[in-house]
């Protein structure tokens, strides 16, 4: 019995352990096949996210390719780069919480850049000399911003409706803006031309002109075929005329031009209204000064910019008036007319003579001089001196309190005083002066007044008239501009200008007065 219960006990113990040992095996087998499916799974997941970054890459950078494709030609570009433009070289998109990094690269296409459109080199001309400006190459690249893949990269070409600029050249962008307040369809803008170590002009007119290809320095801007256009004087004020070529750099210049306009002003008695051929009529343009001062009795303007005009009129026995008006009027043709009808004054009058000179010669009596009166209750008496240097105005006898200046639109400094005037007729004296930083021009043995004239030219300016005295003679003065040089001419009377001269000259100025005797025969 002993040895069976011992058989027993040793065959259940080998069974039992039979068991575990199975357990064990069963449990490495199942952790080993778990961990053979988890590795697969996780190298898929990770492929997956790689591709879902890779499709996010491509939609952006394709976006981005037909974003720039969108663009104006000259847009496309880098603020302050060549060729300039509005994109940003780098940006960073988010898409559902990851970052992504977009790069926009822009370059010039053609035989200088090693960028080529064909095979055979350049932009596609073949035969033809390329300055590599006639097409853009567009780089876009988006990569995440972790690293999680590799960076996506599309490129496009574009081309343009003109040339623009390339990174070893200079280039210069002209824009054009035509000032009208009539409608500007109608006049094409002309072409362009810029002057400096090089001539370069623009083969037509357009809105917006290029040289692409500039040597650098700086450069004049003036128009090839005005056709009646004219440089604004906001443009011409502000240096805007101008531009300066820069190796590597796209520089732009926006000028403004403008087609002179007309204005005609009707004076009329206000009692009678009948015309008044003794008035003395000032235009002022609202928007940039410079008034214009005609002689008395001629009321018309030409040469105008395009802009809102205060117009004073003033003459011996009425009281002065004040108009605005458009000049031209909005939808109008290029002239505008005004009528100013003036108040006769009720007062007993009285001859008051003015005499203009120039103070550093007595003798150098100013032809063409403004003498303005101003009273506080009778207004304002504007005269201009005849080739004696005189002119008469009457005024309200026995009154107080009177001011009077002479002025001149060629450069002189001005003189006032102060006055009462009396019963009889008297005489006043004004003396015009030299202003500081200016240099004088003393004109002698020309032309005789009223009929013979000067003209002087100051650098490229336009010509203008200087009236010449009873003597032959007349001043002007300039700024002080070293180099500077100074165009003269003398006029026996209108009938010979502008074809034949009485006597030319010209100066350089020096910092120094001049003197120019014409010894003109007329």
């Amino acid at each position: 019995m002993a040895a069976i219960r011992s058989l027993l006990h040793r065959g259940r113990t080998e069974e039992a352990g039979f068991t575990i040992v199975e357990a064990v095996v069963a449990a490495g087998i199942l952790i080993i096949a778990v961990i053979l499916t988890i590795t697969p799974l996780v190298i898929s997941m990770r492929a997956l996210d790689r591709s879902k970054d890779v499709t996010i890459a491509e939609s952006l950078a394709q976006a981005r390719i037909e974003q720039i494709r969108a663009l104006e030609f000259d847009d496309i570009g880098h603020p302050g780069s060549a060729p300039s433009g509005i994109l940003n070289p780098v940006e960073i998109e988010t898409v559902e919480g990851a970052n992504f990094r977009v790069e926009t690269t822009v370059q010039y296409v053609g035989s200088t850049t090693g960028l080529n459109v064909i095979p055979q080199g350049g932009d596609g001309v073949e035969g033809a000399f390329d300055i590599g400006v006639n097409y853009k190459y567009i780089q876009v690249t988006v990569s995440p911003v972790d690293g999680s893949s590799d960076p996506v990269t599309m490129e496009t070409f574009v081309s343009p409706p003109t040339v623009g600029g390339l990174e070893n050249i200079a280039v210069v962008q002209i824009d054009v803006d035509r000032h009208e307040p009539f409608d500007p369809s109608l006049d094409p803008v002309p072409a362009v031309r810029i002057t400096g170590p090089q001539i370069y002009t623009s083969p037509d007119g357009n809105a917006t002109q290029y040289f692409p290809d500039v040597l650098a320095g700086s450069y004049s801007i003036s128009l090839v075929t005005s056709d009646g256009w004219l440089l604004h004087p906001e443009t011409v004020a502000s240096g805007s005329d101008s531009v300066t070529a820069t190796q590597g750099v796209a520089s732009s210049r926006t000028i403004r031009i403008y087609q002179p306009v007309s204005l005609d002003v009707v004076v009329l008695d206000d009692t009678t209204g009948l015309p008044i051929d003794t008035a003395t009529v000032t235009a002022t343009d609202l928007a940039y000064g410079g008034p214009i001062t005609n002689p008395i009795g001629d009321y018309s303007f030409t040469g105008l910019v395009p802009d809102r005009y205060g117009i004073d009129v003033a003459a011996s026995g009425y009281s002065s008036a004040y108009a605005e008006a458009d000049v031209p009027g909005f939808g109008g043709a290029a002239a505008t007319s005004v009528t100013v009808r003036l108040v006769p004054q009720a007062f007993v009058g009285v001859d008051y003579e003015f005499f203009v000179d120039y103070a550093g010669w007595n003798r150098y009596h100013i032809n063409g001089a403004t003498v303005a009166v101003s009273h506080p209750v009778h207004g304002s008496f504007v005269g201009t001196t005849d080739e004696t240097g005189r002119v008469t105005v009457e005024l309200p006898a026995n009154e107080t309190g009177f001011s009077v200046t002479a002025t001149t639109s060629h450069g002189h400094g001005p003189d006032s005083t102060t006055f009462n005037t009396g019963a009889s007729p008297a005489s006043i004296s004004l003396s015009v002066s030299k202003p500081g930083g200016t240099d004088r021009f003393a004109l002698r043995d020309g032309a005789v007044g009223p009929v013979g004239f000067f003209e002087y030219k100051i650098g490229s300016g336009p010509w203008i008239q200087l009236p010449a005295n009873d003597e032959g003679r007349a001043t002007f003065m300039v700024p002080e501009d070293r180099g500077t040089v100074v165009a003269l001419r003398t006029y026996c009377s209108l009938a010979d200008y502008p074809g034949t001269p009485a006597a030319t000259a010209s100066t350089t100025l020096n910092n120094r007065n001049k003197s120019w005797d014409a010894n003109a025969s007329c």
